[in-house]
């Protein structure tokens, strides 16, 4: 579950239930704002690591080919 239900989430984007329950049926436009954090909510509960780089991966754009 999504950043613990429905009531957690708008906790976490410090939003009213009657609001949140707008925005998620279409009742009410999402702020870009309001859009962009929930984006960094779903992200932070992806599993993995966030930033594979620090995971020790190579970014190889730009490298020479392999011979």
């Amino acid at each position: 579950m999504l950043a613990g239900g429905v009531s957690a989430l708008g906790e976490r984007l410090a939003l009213t239930q009657r609001h949140l329950a707008d925005c998620l049926t279409g009742a009410a436009p999402i702020p870009d704002e309001l859009f962009l954090a929930a984006i960094d909510i779903v992200l932070e509960e992806l599993p993995g690591p966030r930033n594979p780089a620090r995971a020790g991966a190579t970014d190889t754009r730009g490298a020479a080919p392999e011979n």
